[in-house]
């Protein structure tokens, strides 16, 4: 009625302004004529312009009743208008309006199951969004296609109800309230015509399966259209990769219960005879030597039919022609049965289609890093031909700067031209920087401290790393600061700058009871030799104190600091003119050179890949100390499938001492034990103890030697040899939506690690070896990379300093 009443005052202001009197304007579609001008009443918010704009008829056309019902179903058919009228005065055409109401406000209630922002994708696409015309048509179409998004999730009890609310103005707010209902459980599973395998072994390949014990924990219980087509696609691929060439999925019964929470599936399947591998060809046009291509062909006669090694072998071809630039080849494994002698012959389509070029890379990033940060570790050029191995490399490359969360390279074709392509890089970057001040407890090698640092993996945006550390613990001092350049030349020679200054007490050993104050300086360059493998070289001249007091308990420590050979010797004396203790000065020029190989696949939570490293470390003149220290490094990870990798990390270093010198400086000595070695035992705690206590008497002034029967309490020494192994398995990050995804913040491990450190190689036993177990724990945090670990040991002895719960601040590997 309401709407009635519209039309008819519509008509009536409308004879008012064409006449000046009431009366009914005539029907356009009487008779044709010639349009003088174009009237449009009715209309609010939508501008006679866009009107004008979807009308296909103007002023001084000629038209007649077919052309102005064409005109009326055109501005019909643009959604904006609930109705429209033609009428005609004379030779003015007059169009009367009534716009649909436009959405003020949408909102979506109810939904669990399905994301709110896929839910908002499905209703964009149907006209349905804040500032949209309400099209009444669209709500129905949209309620049936949530309906049908719901039952492809086995959910078939769920209501969609759409709610409109006049706001006036011409405005309206429109509610989604959605009911989802349970999910449909599966109550029995059937296959059926299968002769060769059993029911228990297809369905345990099968994603969806009937209730269990354990299906509130898996959800595979739960019917979902989608799954149950990846089903057909898991059953399809099990006999024909077994040789199985003809099999059939002939029937797919899905039946609900009334009450919609029950489900019966019966699949029936042909299963067929094995079928053998007759021959295989290539064909098409062959841009590499076919003789290279058919190398990567795995089928081979005489072997039994497998299709999953025929699309194997595709796709190493395409990979071979996409290496070459041929970045958008094909090739078709296609299968010709012989059902009367039990053969297949394979013949492999190769279109290599044209070579691609690239135009233009670009970078998608979120953050102000420099487009050259990322360009420089491009192996994709523009200009180049488009090669699958050097998206690939560079993929990798970016992916391991410290900075870079995630990586993702998109090839877009350039229309009008068909062997030119744009590269896109997506990079995801997480923060580069972390500020710490705070107190916190170091565990037993730094004990309380207080701490302030600053550093910054890509500073200003350049890719370059510095760094601030200051700390104080209850019985150390230290300060650092460091620059590095990972690009100094364009070569990609790298540059490293380090200033350091520390003063202790002790070596982190409880027992060991001296003074330490060292200065140094540091520079190292690195060199790149090939794709993954650098070598360096460095320079680090130091100046160091080490002062003994009565209570030092080290024959080695004694050894160095009282012979003259390791630099200037002198006395402590306290109030009393007594002496306390022996000090030396020494100077160390330490030369370094490394060798290093990296193939991991991220430089944090890496999944995959290895780690080689070899480092040589000389003290050299005209520096008073003369040692070397040689050390390797191997880490290796291997992904195992379904987000769980197993990692090693294994290391192997001797020191010595060479030319007048007789003891290897304090410092450098080789010490296990902690996070970095072999977990749930002390820090720098294991590995050899001083047999006897050694101590300056305070009246004499002479090193006097005292027998210690008490093994606990000799002091830890370090050793010349050390070697350990950690292995460790990381489990998948079961409460991520995916759990197979590479880990953004953090990973759980358990862990075995075993070694030791021994005084020399000669005194290596492996009946000395220490072992433990346990579960670890990695995370980036704001302050910083976190490590903790609970560990237990497995192999101890009586002696041996405990401490089961550990943590560190550094590198997450």
């Amino acid at each position: 009625m309401e709407i009635v009443l519209r039309k008819c005052l519509a008509a009536v202001l409308l004879a008012i302004l064409v006449h000046g009197s009431v009366q009914a304007a005539e029907n356009p579609d009487s008779s044709s004529f010639v349009i003088e001008s174009i009237r449009i009443l009715g209309n609010r918010r939508i501008s006679e312009g866009t009107v004008l704009n979807y009308l296909p008829i103007q002023a001084g056309d000629s038209v007649d009743r077919e052309r102005l019902r064409s005109a009326l179903r055109n501005i019909y058919r643009a959604g904006f208008f609930e109705d429209v009228e033609f009428r005609r005065d004379g030779n003015v055409l007059i169009i009367i309006v009534e716009e649909r109401p436009s959405i003020r406000n949408f909102n979506l209630s109810g939904n669990e199951e399905i994301e709110t922002e896929e839910l908002e994708r499905i209703l964009r696409s149907q006209g349905l969004a804040e500032g949209r015309v309400l099209d009444r048509s669209a709500l129905e179409i949209m309620k049936q296609e949530l309906t049908r998004q719901y039952h492809s999730r086995g959910k078939y009890g769920v209501n969609v109800d759409a709610i409109i609310d006049d706001v006036g103005n011409n405005q309206v707010d429109v509610s989604v309230v959605i009911s989802e209902g349970r999910v449909a459980k599966i109550r029995e599973f059937t296959i059926t015509g299968n002769r060769i395998f059993s029911d228990k072994k297809l369905k345990k390949n099968l994603e969806l399966s009937e209730t269990k014990l354990f299906s509130w924990a898996t959800g595979n219980d739960k019917y979902a259209r989608e799954k149950l087509v990846g089903d057909f696609e898991t059953l399809r691929s099990y006999y024909m990769d077994r040789g199985y060439a003809d099999f059939k999925i002939k029937s797919a019964q899905v039946s609900v219960t009334p009450d919609r929470r029950r489900v019966y599936i019966n699949i029936g399947v042909h299963e067929g005879e094995i079928y053998t591998i007759k021959d295989t060809q290539l064909v098409g046009e062959m841009v590499i030597p076919q003789e290279e291509l058919e190398r990567f062909i795995l089928v081979q006669p005489g072997t039994i039919f497998n299709m999953a090694l025929a699309t194997a072998s595709a796709d190493f071809i395409v990979r071979r022609l996409n290496a070459e630039g041929y970045a958008f080849a094909e090739a078709q494994p296609i299968p010709e049965l012989d059902r009367d002698t039990k053969e297949v012959s394979f013949t492999f389509f190769v279109d290599p289609g044209d070579r691609a070029y690239v135009s233009r890379i670009t970078f998608k990033t979120s953050s102000g890093t420099n487009d050259e940060v990322f360009r420089r570790e491009m192996r994709q050029f523009e200009g180049a031909w488009l090669s699958s191995t050097n998206l690939d490399r560079s993929k990798l490359r970016i992916q391991r700067l410290p900075f870079v969360e995630g990586v993702e390279i998109e090839t877009n074709r350039i229309a009008g031209s068909p062997d030119l392509v744009d590269v896109e890089v997506d990079i995801e970057e997480r923060s580069a920087g972390n500020f710490i001040f705070g107190v916190g407890f170091g565990g037993s090698s730094t004990g309380l401290f207080l701490n302030t640092s600053v550093a910054h993996a890509n500073f200003l945006g350049t890719g370059q790393r510095v760094s601030f550390s200051a700390q104080k613990s209850e019985f150390s001092k230290l300060f650092s600061i460091s620059h590095t350049q990972p690009y100094a030349t364009v070569n990609g020679i790298s540059r490293r700058l380090s200033l350091s200054y520390s003063e202790s007490d002790r070596l982190g050993r409880d027992l060991e009871s001296f003074s330490i104050e060292n200065i140094g300086l540091g520079v190292t360059y690195g060199f790149p030799v090939a794709e993954f493998t650098r070598v360096s070289f460095g320079a680090n001249p130091q100046k160091a104190q080490l002062i003994t007091s009565p209570f030092t308990g080290s024959s080695s420590t004694l050894e160095f600091v009282s012979n003259p050979n390791h630099g200037d010797v002198f006395e402590t004396f306290n109030f009393n003119n007594q002496v306390t203790g022996i000090g030396v000065e020494t100077n160390i020029l330490e030369l370094t050179a490394g060798w290093g190989r990296d193939t991991r696949n991220r430089t944090l939570f890496a999944d995959r890949g290895s780690q080689s490293t070899v480092g040589l470390t000389v003290g050299v003149p005209p520096g008073d100390s003369r040692y070397y220290t040689v050390s390797y490094a191997q880490r290796n990870l291997f992904p195992l499938g379904g987000g769980w990798t197993i990692a090693t990390n294994g290391n192997i270093a001797f020191a010595d001492f060479y030319g007048n010198s007789t003891e290897i400086p304090p410092s450098k000595k080789l010490f296990a034990g902690g996070t970095d070695s072999i977990r749930a035992f002390r820090d720098n705690f294991l590995g050899p103890r001083d047999d006897e206590v050694f101590i300056v008497s305070t009246s004499t002034g002479d090193i006097v030697r005292i027998p210690n029967p008490n093994v606990g309490q000799r002091t830890p020494i370090g050793g010349s040899f050390r070697t350990f192994l950690q292995a460790e398995l990381f489990l998948p990050n079961f409460f991520a939506d995916d759990p197979m995804a590479p880990p953004k913040t953090g990973r759980f491990s358990l862990f075995l690690d075993f070694g030791n450190s021994f005084r020399d190689f000669d005194s290596f036993k492996t009946s000395e070896f220490r072992a433990s177990y346990g579960v670890a724990a990695q995370f980036l945090t704001p302050v910083g990379a976190i490590r903790i670990s609970y560990g237990i040991p497995l192999r101890d002895k009586e002696f041996d300093d405990i401490e089961r719960l550990q943590f560190t601040v550094g590198t997450i590997f």
